[in-house]
Parts: structure tokens; sequence; C-alpha cells
């Protein structure tokens, strides 16, 4: 998984552990699955102390991704953080291997904590 392997390097991130998630969201009765789940520094799997440093979207589509795939990922964040889980300071990120909408690019480009992660950023982090 990229995340796993080059993500640490690319922003200066440290991770724990990497992986798929799901997220029960109560208060919608919804389950939302995570592509990408990544805990800080040392942080492994079911430890609810670890900080969370990333929540992911990684699909393999010919669709340009949107501010809406954005705003599933900030509603997971926000489920995790009504849960109490320290996932305030993660960053959120979308990969495409299509690209992104312009809105989409324009709001990242806003937001620290948002990264855009397409087929040039995969390859260059593997070079």
């Amino acid at each position: 998984m990229w995340a796993a392997r080059y993500a640490s390097a690319a922003w200066d991130l440290p991770l724990g552990d990497v992986g798929p998630d799901v997220v029960n969201d109560r208060a919608s009765r919804a389950q939302h699955e995570i592509d990408v789940m990544a805990l800080g520094a040392g942080g492994r799997r079911g430890d609810v102390h670890a900080p969370i440093a990333m929540l992911g979207e990684a699909k393999s589509t010919n669709d340009l991704r949107t501010t809406s795939v954005l705003a599933r990922l900030e509603r997971i964040r926000a489920v995790l953080l009504a849960r109490g889980l320290d996932a305030g300071s993660a960053l959120l990120v979308l990969f495409s291997r299509a690209g992104f909408t312009a809105d989409l690019v324009t709001a990242a480009a806003e937001r620290d904590e948002v990264r855009l992660v397409d087929l040039d950023v995969l390859y260059d982090a593997a070079r």
C-alpha cells in the first residue's frame, strides 16, 4: 500500500499501522468503509489511544474525484472525533487514477490537511 510505504517520507508523517477499516456511524445508522486509515507513529490497530494520522479514499475509476468524497472523509473524521478518538489532525487524502475536479483542487489548495494523490504523485514517490 502506497500510504504505508511512501507517505511518511513524502509528507514527513511518521506512521504506525496502515490499512482499510470500517467506521460505524450510529447517528446515521451507517457503516463507512475507509480505504486507508493510518495511525500515528507506533500506533497499532486496536489501540484506541493512538492518534489517527490519515484517512484516505482510493478508487480506481475513470471518474474525477469530487468534493463529495472530501465531504465523506470529513464526516468520517467527525464520527471518530465524536467517539473521543484523536482524529482532529488527520490528513484527508484522496487517491485517484483519473484526477480531480477543479473545485476539489481549489479546496485542497486552501486546506493544509487535504492531500490529493494522482498517478504522478504515486510514481514520483516510488522513484
